[in-house]
């Protein structure tokens, strides 16, 4: 089952649809456990805590605002799983040198955008590095539209989204005003 954005998938599945919480996980579980990988270095780590997101946004699903973007709420769950884990590590951990590690894995975990810093962010972008990156992950066009919509190829419409992205994780990792 396919639907085109995942606030549907989430009305869906708060009305009972087993397939869009499938689908929603097809989507999403790669990107969840790969931000929990960076950040514990464990695979085994990485994937328990991937299971309890999924778990945990089986139980709150009736608390999403379908007025708002699905994936910023899954990754807040994401995050609360995580800094979870740390507190219940951080109880049990002994003075054996594992706080270092502790305060260190703490310092990089990353804020995760709000909508309204992704807007502000696109909105410094070159007019077409915005346009593609829009085209390609809010309206999920193929580079062959972006290309002709941009009047270029899409090689090179390829090009100017990964270019754009690579601006915008310059200004969600370094320069923030």
């Amino acid at each position: 089952m396919k639907f085109k954005t995942d606030e549907q998938l989430m009305q869906l599945y708060q009305n009972g649809d087993g397939n869009a919480f499938n689908e929603l996980f097809q989507r999403h579980s790669g990107k969840v456990y790969g931000f929990l990988l960076k950040r514990t270095r464990r695979p085994e780590t990485a994937s328990d805590l991937s299971q309890e997101v999924f778990i945990k946004l089986h139980k709150s699903k009736n608390l999403y605002n379908s007025s708002l973007p699905a994936l910023p709420w899954v990754f807040s769950i994401t995050n609360s799983v995580l800094l979870d884990f740390y507190k219940k590590r951080s109880e049990s951990l002994s003075e054996d040198g594992e706080i270092e590690h502790l305060a260190e894995s703490l310092n990089t975990i990353e804020p995760i955008p709000t909508e309204a810093d992704v807007e502000t962010y696109l909105d410094r972008l070159p007019e077409p590095q915005r346009q593609a990156i829009k085209m390609r992950y809010i309206d999920e066009q193929s580079f062959e539209s972006i290309s002709s919509a941009l009047g270029t190829s899409p090689d090179n419409a390829r090009k100017i989204v990964s270019r754009g992205i690579k601006n915008l994780k310059s200004f969600f990792n370094g320069d923030r005003t």
